[in-house]
């Protein structure tokens, strides 16, 4: 069965200008295809269900080309938090008698990345430069940012009965470079994450003031973060000073 629609809704989710391929045979949905704009972005997917059962097993794996962060996260409920594109894949499995279940059991890989990004809400140039007068001994930096830049963004997270563990996570902004790994739950939403990275006096395209002394140019800053995809309040993310002060010694 082959079917076009102007928009199509899948789990409150608005796809436009669809395209699904559909097989069923003895129990087994196969959609060879499912193709569309969901989020400003390109999707195409293959889904096959197995409902011969009460209990419903799913495979799922396909990609979004150029989705809208801010339209994507939105969606969860978290407006006004980023910006920019980005590109994902994923290869999951999944079983379940209701859509919570589901989300509960979600078992595979999911991959992103993108450019020219914008993090809202939370300012990494801003710790930084904040850590620097710290540990240069020199009053707060005044007029720093509130988001955080990103030239280049790269994760991949592998999920086991809906609890995803971030694998890697790498992210590139002015003056700052960090990678690291976390975790996501995907009934809560919460996330958290730790980073360590090198930091470099392109820094200072923030605050002329934010120098970065040679002592800590080759020094591992480690960043935590934790939040949660829904909440508007963005990432509560710290620096730990201490030990960076400590690092040269």
């Amino acid at each position: 069965l082959r079917v076009g629609a102007t928009e199509l809704i899948a789990a409150g989710q608005s796809i436009t200008d669809a395209q699904v391929l559909l097989r069923v045979l003895d129990g087994v949905a196969d959609i060879q295809y499912i193709r569309g704009v969901l989020h400003e972005g390109q999707l195409d997917a293959r889904i096959e269900l197995n409902a011969r059962r009460a209990t419903v097993e799913a495979e799922i794996e396909g990609g979004l080309k150029g989705v809208n962060m801010d339209l994507l996260l939105s969606s969860l409920g978290n407006q006004d938090a980023a910006s920019g594109r980005i590109e994902m894949g994923w290869d999951l499995t999944t079983q379940g008698a209701t859509s919570e279940d589901l989300m509960g059991a979600l078992d595979g890989d999911v991959s992103a990345s993108g450019q020219d990004l914008v993090i809202e809400k939370v300012s990494i140039q801003a710790l930084v430069c904040s850590a620097v007068a710290v540990v240069n001994k020199i009053p707060p930096i005044t007029g720093l940012p509130s988001n955080t830049p990103i030239t280049d963004l790269s994760l991949a997270i592998d999920f086991d009965e809906g609890a995803g563990d971030i694998e890697k996570l790498r992210f590139a902004t002015p003056g700052v470079e960090m990678k690291g790994s976390g975790d996501v739950d995907l009934k809560t939403l919460d996330f958290g994450f730790r980073l360590e990275g090198q930091v470099n006096n392109d820094i200072m395209q923030v605050s002329s003031l934010c120098v970065i002394d040679q002592r800590y140019s080759g020094v591992d800053w480690p960043l935590d973060c934790q939040g949660n995809l829904a909440s508007g309040s963005g990432a509560d993310c710290k620096l730990d000073v201490a030990k960076i002060g400590r690092a040269h010694v």
